[in-house]
């Protein structure tokens, strides 16, 4: 059932009109109105019109209804209470404070857009305006009344059924809100990291095949044995992205080379022994953990370094599935990171780069998004729920196995503004998924 909930400043105190096809429910006895997590009780009013019921001392707070009528889905009443949805937001890092209009306008339509005139709370919102003690939040709510689809309100509203974390990583909130959405706030990385995604794949059969040597790096026999085992290796900050925190170790007669990126650019250093490889990496890299991993022969045409993402997004029937995918080349071979490269599509690199035909190339990205999807169903009992995930993968140059690199789960998303409707309306529509909408 749909109706439009009405709770005005305008009816007496403490009161609200629940919609007619509700009022007998009321009538019956004390009710509790649930919308989102935010409950409070209601009870009929000795003489009042019909529907008209009367609030708890707290509802105003804790409803914290946005407009009068807001459209919502009424689920199948339950004996004591009447509980309205969906409810949903998509949650920023700090206030939302002095947002330009532009930006709203953009991100509303990014995740809601193909939502608009739909019933349901659907809202952005801001860590640092949760108010924990009335259960709401500082935002911007989709206007879904008739007429009125096209604008966006600040409003507070009530905790949602499900939130989508979009980089908030502050422990307190999530922790909050995990407990108060009962595990529906999701993609939060904060235990996430190479090194744990290693450990967990690595113990599944159907993908260890496929995952490079790696070691935790803690002193400078770990990276001995490695090189040892392997003329080439990357060392990489456990938690680094966007290509900082990693360099390129390659023996070779003489010394160990060294290459990394520095403001952006490319830097080689040459060393004599071990111990003035482990100095340097020390000096590169900084402080904190890291881990060594086996070097993947990814070099393209013209030595130029190539690899892959494959970014998978739930739907909004609670499955993985592949929203996009596409390679990434190096611009010159003195380049070892590839963040900062122009997208290409997959089965072209693939021949042009690995020397594949175009049946190979097709089945090799085939078989690449297939990977990418068995591992997302696997990472994704192990953490709180994931909505996304970006596969950083890579085809040996020699013998065309496909490697994977590491998963991320707050991939970059530096593509154009179609797919980014694409990836944020996928997030909104599991987000409805969890919350029953």
């Amino acid at each position: 059932m749909e109706v439009s909930l009405v709770l005005s400043l305008k009816l007496p105190p403490g009161t609200a009109t629940l919609p007619k096809e509700l009022a007998a429910t009321a009538a019956a006895g004390g009710v509790s109105i649930k919308l989102g997590c935010g409950r409070t009780k209601v009870r009929a009013l000795p003489g009042a019109p019909p529907g008209q019921v009367g609030l708890s001392a707290d509802a105003w707070r804790v409803l914290a209804v946005p407009y009068q009528g807001i459209r919502l889905k009424v689920k199948k009443p339950k004996p004591g209470r009447l509980e309205f949805g969906p409810a949903v937001s998509v949650l920023y890092p700090g206030r939302g404070r002095r947002i330009k209009p532009e930006w709203i306008e953009e991100r509303t339509d990014q995740y809601f857009g193909h939502l608009r005139g739909a019933p349901g709370l659907l809202a952005l919102g801001f860590d640092r305006s949760i108010n924990w003690k009335d259960g709401t939040v500082g935002g911007f709510v989709l206007d879904n009344r008739p007429g009125q689809s096209n604008r966006t309100i600040a409003a507070r509203f009530p905790i949602p059924d499900a939130v989508y974390l979009s980089w908030i990583t502050r422990p307190d909130v999530v922790q909050r809100l995990r407990h108060a959405t009962r595990e529906r706030a999701f993609n939060w990385p904060r235990r996430f990291s190479k090194w744990v995604f290693y450990a967990m794949m690595s113990a599944l059969p159907v993908i260890r095949d496929h995952l490079p040597d790696t070691r935790r790096f803690h002193r400078a026999g770990d990276l001995e044995a490695m090189l040892a085992c392997y003329e080439t290796v990357w060392v990489k900050k456990v938690r680094g992205f966007r290509g900082r925190g990693v360099v390129r170790v390659r023996r070779q007669p003489g010394g160990f080379e060294l290459r990394f990126m520095k403001e952006k650019r490319p830097v080689r250093s040459l060393v004599a022994n071990p111990g003035e490889l482990d100095r340097r990496l020390r000096v590169v890299l900084g402080r904190g953990p890291h881990i060594v991993q086996q070097g993947i022969c990814t070099v393209g045409l013209k030595g130029k370094t190539l690899d892959f993402r494959v970014v998978v997004v739930k739907d909004g029937a609670g499955e993985w599935r592949c929203l996009k995918a596409h390679a990434k080349v190096a611009q010159n071979r003195n380049l070892v990171v590839t963040s900062e490269a122009p997208y290409v599509g997959v089965v072209r690199a693939l021949r042009r780069h690995i020397g594949l035909s175009r049946a190979a190339a097709n089945k090799t990205a085939l078989e690449m998004v297939d990977l990418s999807l068995k591992t997302a169903r696997a990472l994704d009992p192990r953490f709180f729920p994931l909505g996304i995930l970006g596969m950083d993968l890579a085809v040996d140059a020699g013998d065309k196995k496909i490697w994977i690199i590491e998963a991320n789960p707050v991939p970059a998303w530096d593509y154009s503004l179609e797919v980014k409707k694409k990836l944020g309306r996928s997030l909104v529509d599991y987000a409805l998924y969890l919350a029953g909408g």
